[in-house]
């Protein structure tokens, strides 16, 4: 092992080898470890690689850090077409499954035996020593026969009783993130998003009581769009605990009805719980900064036929359809994809993604910076499918939050790979 890169067996079609995991800002790096597999089994870049845990559960590119940081783990890699008849032969082998967990005691239970699988894209070339590990039918066998040996069990337990730690651990954390109590609690356990209340910086002297409700009736019929945004702003404190009060966020455009006819009203609350300079690093950075090295980034993907036409559209190529700017969003879609929520919920692709973001888009990248600033102004919560993408543009573009929001290790992980590039 060099540096801080960490060695995983993997097998793929019986055939088992070491690949090196890489690390990125203190985050194993989910793409560059399904790089290494592909390099190390001579697979083609184009080949869509699945991984799962021992329990036949998916393991998704969110979970890859944490997984790999709680337990020692072996993996095992399937393509699409080799994982749906493994479905079938995990039915037909549902009862040897019981009887084999049940012979094998928690301290013992080595999960080098068990089988992890993985998936994502790119290409890049492995490192590390090659080992041959025996046969899915053999571990089978074996722990039927008796449990595995002790010696092998010292080095990796399926539960460590001094840490606290091991795969039975992991599992448990990750089932009750499955169950709808948990997943209640998370969506409330996000921090600094834009339904956080936070503190008014503007010098503007605020209006409460009778001046307030004088004011928003004066701007309700005004045709001075210079009355209206003065006496916005003179009314914002009162809005903010309008929109993060449940019983009367909903009515928040009935009571500011200007906001549907008046430009630049979204874009000043913002500014008011943000300041100026943050306000505009949006439309500063995005052309120039992130969208050429997020086009760059999005060349070492699987191509298709979205995601090619995206490519030309953001380079200003001839045969792309989409405005070049809205097409550089929608390749970050492409860098961080939607990933399901609980077993029931099926995974979205990117371009299904993007029917979720670019129904609310105008041409241009202005409209989506209003956009998102809708979000902090109605104090709205981000579309759970769009949540890393929005979380994405929210600390690593406007510069929000950094080190308090919640924060998946895929989103940490483009991030540090898009402002470490050099064009």
């Amino acid at each position: 092992m060099r540096g801080c890169d960490m060695l995983v067996p993997v097998e793929y079609q019986t055939v088992s080898k070491w690949v090196k995991v890489p690390k990125t800002e203190d985050v194993y790096s989910y793409s560059g470890f399904i790089q290494e597999v592909r390099a190390k089994f001579n697979l083609p870049d184009s080949t869509t690689l699945i991984l799962k845990d021992s329990a036949g559960v998916e393991v998704d590119p969110d979970i890859f850090d944490e997984l790999l940081k709680s337990v020692q783990v072996s993996l095992k890699a399937f393509t699409k077409e080799s994982n749906d008849d493994q479905i079938e032969d995990l039915s037909s082998d549902a009862s040897l499954s019981e009887a084999s967990f049940s012979e094998a005691s928690f301290s013992e239970w080595s999960p080098s035996r068990a089988s992890i699988a993985s998936s994502g894209s790119g290409s890049g070339s492995g490192s590390g020593s090659t080992i041959i590990l025996e046969s899915t039918k053999a571990r089978k066998r074996q722990l039927l026969e008796g449990p595995p040996d002790s010696s092998v069990a010292r080095d990796e337990h399926f539960y460590d009783h001094q840490s606290g730690l091991g795969y039975l651990a992991y599992r448990l954390k990750t089932v009750q993130r499955n169950s709808p109590d948990d997943a209640k609690k998370s969506k409330s356990s996000f921090q600094e998003g834009p339904k956080t209340p936070r503190p008014i910086s503007t010098t503007v002297r605020q209006l409460s009581g009778d001046e307030c409700k004088e004011a928003m009736s004066m701007m309700r019929h005004s045709a001075d769009k210079k009355i209206v945004k003065e006496k916005m702003m003179a009314t914002f404190q009162h809005r903010q605990k309008v929109v993060q009060d449940p019983a009367t966020a909903s009515n928040v455009l009935d009571m500011f009805p200007r906001f549907l006819d008046t430009p630049g009203l979204i874009d000043q609350d913002f500014t008011l719980l943000f300041g100026e300079e943050l306000s505009r690093k949006f439309l500063a950075r995005w052309p120039t900064f992130f969208k050429p090295r997020i086009i760059s980034d999005c060349k070492n993907l699987a191509q298709s036929a979205h995601l090619t036409d995206l490519l030309l559209s953001a380079q200003k190529i001839d045969g792309g359809v989409w405005d070049s700017e809205v097409a550089g969003l929608l390749l970050l879609l492409h860098l961080l994809p939607p990933t399901s929520k609980g077993r029931k919920t099926s995974k979205q692709s990117s371009s299904d993604a993007v029917n979720r973001l670019v129904k609310f888009l105008k041409t241009g990248v202005a409209a989506f910076d209003e956009l998102f600033k809708a979000h902090f102004a109605f104090a709205l919560s981000y579309d759970e499918a769009l949540l890393n993408f929005y979380t994405f543009i929210q600390t690593t573009v406007y510069g929000i939050d950094i080190g308090s929001m919640k924060e998946s290790p895929r989103v940490k992980e483009i991030r540090a790979r898009l402002l470490n590039t050099e064009l």
